[in-house]
């Protein structure tokens, strides 16, 4: 249930740069288009719903706005030849599949840039279009700036969803959006499943994600302290994400794949959670840091290009130059020789969280601009 508090952020959330089963569908009236669609890029199973009503994993935005908002969901299970993972060939398919149930459509949320633009190129033939709506991950790519000069394309996209200041600067000055278009939403995670109580093991670091870690640099900062480290690197849904690896890890260094439960049981236990990044242009790293602060945990994070602005408290993580090996060791170790230090950034970092990134403020965001898009189209 929304509350007061949850209605008076949804303005605040946006910057401008200048129950298991599915909601119940509205009926259209004639000639009227009063439809919110999100393109999701998975399957979204009966299992997924029951689980994240209890509590079992974390609600995704795409279940709040669903819930809350009665957007409809079209995910992969709607696609002829259903994808499993997401390719380029599968996108299309979904594009298309948007493209024929559009009919008395007011507004589309693309959930990435990889629907986003083909579904934008559909859109831009029609000469009424719906809203649109894109969160964009890594715009910047040469393929994806290629996509985005397609005539019309940018045209009918009305909102692109960043997560950070370097994005918005990239888009609007190098690929040439226009700043109105471009919106600084936080990125959100669910602050409710993504909490515990501490079970903290001293000395117990913990590092979780793969797309773009560079655990060269981590692992060097590890090797011959005093303490124990467990990488959560494994990933069913990017196992080719780019990374930096050791060629020989630490003794002190296990590693393996954890489900979402038993990530958050890892989260509990650490004493502190690192976020190695690779440079880049894009906040690579903002989910795991968000889930680690969420939990109380002391974050350290590259302060990459791409994370500029993507915290809405910098100051509750702390920040190590890319790539800087002693730096990290520097900040590792300071933290686990100083308990009172990591309770209260801990304390900070939950309370950042739970006001800025929090999955309900992030969909209330969401749903914000659709509705704006949705109105500017009629």
């Amino acid at each position: 249930m929304r509350t007061k508090e949850d209605a008076q952020v949804d303005q605040s959330m946006v910057t401008d740069a200048g129950s298991t089963g599915a909601a119940p569908k509205p009926t259209v009236p004639v000639g009227r288009r009063t439809r919110e669609v999100m393109v999701v890029s998975t399957s979204i199973s009966p299992e997924l719903r029951n689980e994240a009503s209890v509590g079992l994993r974390p609600r995704p935005e795409y279940l709040v706005l669903e819930g809350e908002y009665g957007v409809e969901l079209l995910d992969w299970s709607q696609v002829v030849r259903q994808p499993t993972r997401r390719t380029p060939a599968g996108s299309l398919r979904q594009v298309v599949t948007a493209m024929l149930r559009s009919q008395g459509v007011a507004g589309f949320l693309s959930d990435g840039e990889h629907v986003g633009l083909p579904l934008a190129q559909g859109l831009a033939l029609r000469p009424r279009r719906p809203g649109h709506v894109v969160i964009a991950h890594h715009l910047t790519t040469p393929s994806k700036r290629k996509l985005l000069g397609l005539p019309g394309v940018a045209k009918a996209v009305d909102f692109f969803v960043v997560h950070s200041q370097t994005q918005i600067e990239a888009l609007v000055a190098d690929a040439g959006l226009l700043p109105e278009q471009v919106r600084l939403l936080p990125y959100g995670v669910d602050t409710d499943f993504w909490s515990a109580n501490p079970m903290e093991e001293d000395p117990l670091v913990v590092s979780p994600g793969r797309e773009h870690r560079d655990y060269v640099t981590f692992a060097a900062a590890m090797d011959g302290l005093n303490a124990r480290a467990f990488v959560a690197d494994g990933s069913s849904h990017s196992p080719a994400a780019r990374r930096r690896v050791p060629g020989v890890w630490p003794a002190n260094i296990d590693r393996g794949s954890v489900g979402m439960s038993d990530l958050r049981e890892l989260y509990a236990r650490a004493a502190v959670v690192v976020v190695p990044v690779v440079p880049t242009d894009f906040p690579a790293g903002i989910t795991a840091a968000v889930e680690a602060m969420a939990m109380r945990k002391a974050v350290v994070i590259s302060s990459t290009e791409g994370l500029r602005g993507a915290l809405a408290d910098p100051d509750a993580v702390v920040m190590v130059p890319p790539g800087d090996i002693e730096a990290m060791r520097l900040a590792i170790t300071s933290l686990l020789d100083d308990p009172e230090r990591r309770r209260r950034l801990g304390e900070r970092a939950r309370l950042a969280a739970h006001e800025h990134h929090d999955v309900r403020h992030f969909g209330a965001a969401l749903h914000m601009l659709m509705s704006e898009a949705a109105r500017t189209h009629g």
